[in-house]
C-alpha cells in the first residue's frame, strides 16, 4: 500500500468533485431528505464531531483481534459512492482481501496500518490515505479514533451483509 497524504483543503476539493460537479451547497439536517435539486450535500458539524453516530453490532470474530468495541458507523451520504463516519475504541482488527478501494480521512486519534509482509504505517488526524482493493493486514486504532470513509456503495453493503452488521439509512435519503 502506498501512503498518500493530502491537506484538508485537498480533501474538500476531492469530496466536492466526488459528490457533484455542480456549484452550490446546502446543509441537510440528518432528519430531512435531500431534495433532488440539491447538487451538494454537506456533512453536518455535529456528525463531523462524532455526535449522533449509531452503534455498530459486534464485528465478526475473524475480523476483531482485540478491543475495537464499541464501534460506531453512520452513513451520511449514499449514491454511487457512500461515505460513512466511523469511530471505534482502541483495538486491532484484521482484514483479508479487502473487496474495495477505500478512501480514509483521519479526523481524530491515530491508526497504524500494517499490510501483510510490509512495514507498519502510522496515520494521524488530518492524514488521508487509500486502503486498496485486495489489502490484507491489520488496523490498530488508538486515542478515540474517528474517520470518514468513501467507497463504492454496492461493495460497502455487500461487506456489511457478510459481516451481519446492519447499516443506518443515509442522512441524504
Amino acid at each position: 500500500m502506498t501512503k498518500a497524504t493530502f491537506s484538508l483543503g485537498a480533501v474538500q476539493v476531492f469530496l466536492s468533485l466526488a459528490l457533484s460537479s455542480a456549484v452550490g451547497a446546502a446543509d441537510i439536517p440528518p432528519d430531512q431528505s435531500r431534495p433532488k435539486s440539491t447538487p451538494i450535500v454537506r456533512l453536518s458539524a455535529d456528525m463531523m464531531a462524532g455526535k449522533g453516530l449509531e452503534r455498530m453490532g459486534a464485528l465478526p470474530k475473524d475480523v476483531r483481534i482485540s478491543g475495537g468495541e464499541p464501534a460506531f458507523l453512520s452513513t451520511w451520504f449514499e449514491g454511487q459512492i457512500s461515505s460513512q463516519m466511523f469511530a471505534v475504541a482502541d483495538g486491532v482488527i484484521r482484514l483479508s482481501k479487502s473487496p474495495f478501494d477505500e478512501v480514509v480521512v483521519v479526523l481524530n486519534g491515530s491508526i497504524t496500518v500494517t499490510p501483510d509482509g510490509a512495514a507498519p504505517q502510522l496515520f494521524k488526524k488530518g492524514d488521508v490515505f487509500v486502503i486498496c482493493q485486495g489489502f490484507g493486514g491489520t488496523l490498530q486504532y488508538r486515542d478515540a479514533y474517528r474517520e470518514i470513509t468513501i467507497l463504492e456503495t454496492k461493495a460497502f453493503h455487500s461487506v456489511m451483509k457478510d459481516w451481519d452488521v446492519p447499516t443506518n439509512k443515509p442522512t441524504n435519503k
